[in-house]
Parts: structure tokens; sequence; C-alpha cells
């Protein structure tokens, strides 16, 4: 998950990177004091940080063809837009943070680029005629 030149600068730092899954968080009263590990170490610990394999709930943007990007979310221009023409793709379906205000921002952003494709489009044909 991580890139060799972040695990050299975390190395750097005496940062440990440890890249075997969790079978557990073993906690005493809520607070967190060692990790159980599915190679049977347990590592004692008392805060971490946890990447998540991201994807999406529903294939459709995959099974219409959108191009994705390297962290599952569906690759969109500034308005939206994404590689299959006519589709659209907004909020938490871009692969970033999971935030309210981000996907509201996004929503309205793609909004923005549907109403640009419908004017656009509105546009082409009266003047073709």
């Amino acid at each position: 998950m991580l890139a060799e030149e972040e695990r050299v600068l975390l190395s750097a730092h005496s940062i440990q990177v440890i890249d075997v899954p969790i079978v557990s968080i073993e906690n005493h009263n809520g607070q967190m004091h060692s990790l159980q590990l599915t190679d049977g170490e347990r590592v004692k610990r008392e805060g971490g940080f946890v990447a998540s394999d991201s994807k999406q709930s529903a294939p459709f943007a995959e099974k219409l063809g959108c191009q994705m990007t390297k962290n599952a979310g569906i690759e969109t221009d500034s308005l939206g837009r994404t590689s299959v023409s006519g589709v659209f793709a907004c909020g938490d379906t871009l692969g970033g943070p999971a935030q309210l205000v981000l996907a509201a921002a996004a929503g309205s952003q793609a909004g923005m680029g549907v109403i640009h494709e419908l004017v656009q489009e509105a546009f082409q044909e009266k003047t073709s005629l």
C-alpha cells in the first residue's frame, strides 16, 4: 500500500510499518494495548494508523466502462464528467474521504456539468438546423 520511498522516509524516522493483517485489537476498558496479527505475533501498541481498501458498493461505473482511480474511485473532471459520455459521478463514489460537505460540493459541481452538457447539446441542435 505504501510506495518504497514512503517506507524509507518512515524508517528514517524510526516508524515501523507492519503489513501483516490484524486479527484483533486488544484493549483494557476501551484503551488499546496490543494487536493480534494473523501470523500469531502480538504487538504492543497504544495507538496507530489504519489504512483500509476502498471499493465501490455497486459495480455500475465499472460495468459502464468508466475509468477508475487507483483508490477505487470514479475518475472525473472538475464538472463530474466521467470517461463515458453522458455519465457523471460525484460524492463518495469519487474515492476520496467520505465527508458530507465534500460529497455535497462534488454533487453541486456534477450538477453544473450536467447543465453544461444539456446547454451544449441544445445549442448544437439549434445551430445544425
